[in-house]
């Protein structure tokens, strides 16, 4: 099983290009600093999994309360994944090679200089295996930290590991011209066959000066008579066996944690990402809803709040029953500031992040997705045609991407196309989105759609002087 700081189970990998398209990456880079790139990367793909939402709020929790736990992890983690680093450049690929029958005495030196080698990195695991329990510490109240700790203090007491560690422990420092090995053979008289295992290494000085010393867990007569040959290819084999049994052990241990130190570079940029907003003093964790509803009380506009004190909140609610917001309003009335402040609390609340809010309860969808309408530049002047065409593949794309559940975000769609082409098309669309159940957010200049009274958007219209909307009457 592989551990992971921001999985608890398996998530889909599909990515949202709302990101970028909200302008979040840059807004983030603002806030975080110099490596949020990657905690970038991670928002832009949406956890649907509620439990998964949990594991990294528990995670960011527990790192918020102990000020000094992300340093320790950060330490121990980066020795950890260079140590593996070692190990991976030291097997170089190869596996233990089994020995040469014709050429006893090379396969003996070959086997022991590999186990020596593997021999180094045992011990080492089990060190770091306590090192990280002891740098999460009794304190930790997550799961996902108690579960790691808790795998780590079970390795490292692990009484079959620690036998292995200390077989490969034997074997540090040695080498064929100094020392000698104590093999245990094993006897099968119907087959006549033969096979050992290593009981001891020891100086030649201390012992006998033969390298091999022989002995039978059988009968006292099945070990008489090997030649040198005979006891190199034994011990050679036994080498080779526990060599094949250090490094799979060895590559499993460290498959597991393997990339926890990159994983909580997430957190890094999460720790600052959520100082920000309790020194702003609107930082909530979403309540998680599964009811389709959504409901956010003065909401923040990130971006805004990066660089600026007297940002205007906004209100986001959605019934069950709404099939998205038709959003219109004068050019600079905060029309494009409401799309991007719902957007970014989406995917920061399904990020495990908590969002510039006074209160909130979202439910999470399946996928988010983006459709910002391209600039007039992108297209040839007076292709009207080519300019339609190429909105439609455009939107075309992004509605082939999502699925039941998601939620798409428009701004300004077919807003280089003739208008009442731009509203039918449209219009269209919106019409479909609902059978999908696929909710949307629109920010529109084609103000014919409010006036459809086959959609069942919830609409507003922004007011230039408050950066506020109000709630239009349905449709009759």
């Amino acid at each position: 099983m592989k551990y992971s700081l921001l999985y608890k189970k398996p998530e889909r990998d599909d990515p949202s290009s709302a990101v970028s398209d909200l302008r979040l990456d840059d807004t983030l880079e603002r806030i975080c600093g110099a490596g949020s790139e990657y905690f970038a990367e991670i928002i832009s793909y949406p956890l649907t999994n509620a439990e998964n939402i949990e594991y990294r709020r528990g995670i960011l929790s527990d790192l918020l309360a102990d000020a000094g736990l992300y340093d320790r992890l950060d330490k121990v983690f980066g020795r950890y994944d260079r140590l593996r680093g070692d190990w991976v450049e030291m097997r170089g690929g190869a596996a233990p090679r089994r020995p040469d029958r014709g050429s006893a005495e090379a396969s003996l030196a070959a086997a022991w200089a590999s186990v020596k080698a593997t021999s180094v990195f045992p011990g080492t695991l089990l060190s770091f295996m306590r090192d990280i329990a002891d740098a999460i510490g009794d304190g930790a109240k997550s799961e996902g930290l108690r579960r790691l700790r808790d795998r780590c203090l079970e390795l490292s007491k692990d009484g079959a590991l620690t036998e292995l560690t200390a077989a490969a422990d034997k074997f540090r420092g040695t080498s064929p011209e100094t020392h000698g090995v104590e093999l245990k053979i094993n006897t099968f008289y119907d087959l006549e066959k033969t096979s050992a295992e290593i009981a001891d290494v020891f100086p030649l000085s201390e012992k006998k000066s033969r390298k091999i010393s022989v002995f039978s867990k059988k009968k006292p007569d099945a070990a008489g008579g090997e030649t040198e040959a005979d006891a190199a290819l034994l011990a050679a084999d036994a080498m080779y066996h526990l060599d094949c049994v250090l490094s799979g052990v060895t590559d499993r241990i460290y498959s597991e944690m393997y990339g926890l130190s990159r994983e909580l570079c997430f957190y890094r940029s999460a720790l600052k990402y959520a100082s920000f907003l309790e020194s702003k003093g609107i930082c909530v964790y979403p309540e998680l809803r599964t009811d389709g509803g959504t409901e956010i009380d003065s909401l923040y506009d990130l971006r805004l709040l990066a660089v600026q004190d007297n940002v205007v909140p906004c209100d986001l609610k959605l019934s069950a029953d709404d099939a998205g917001l038709l959003i219109r309003g004068e050019n600079g009335a905060g029309k494009t500031t409401f799309l991007r402040s719902a957007g970014a609390a989406y995917l920061m609340c399904q990020a495990g992040l908590p969002i510039p809010a006074k209160a909130a309860a979202l439910t999470p969808v399946r996928g988010i997705y983006s459709h910002f309408s391209s600039a007039e530049e992108d297209f040839t002047p007076g292709d009207t045609a080519g300019r339609f065409e190429g909105e439609v593949r455009a939107m075309s794309d992004t509605l082939s991407r999502a699925g039941r559940g998601s939620l798409i975000l428009m701004n300004e769609p077919f807003q280089s196309t003739e208008y009442g082409e731009g509203t039918r098309a449209l219009h269209g669309i919106l019409t479909v989105l609902p059978e999908e159940r696929i909710r949307y957010l629109l920010v529109t200049h084609l103000t014919e759609l409010f006036d459809a009274a086959d959609l069942t958007a919830k609409r507003l219209e922004f007011d230039l002087k408050k950066h506020d909307y109000k709630i239009l009457e349905e449709p009759k």
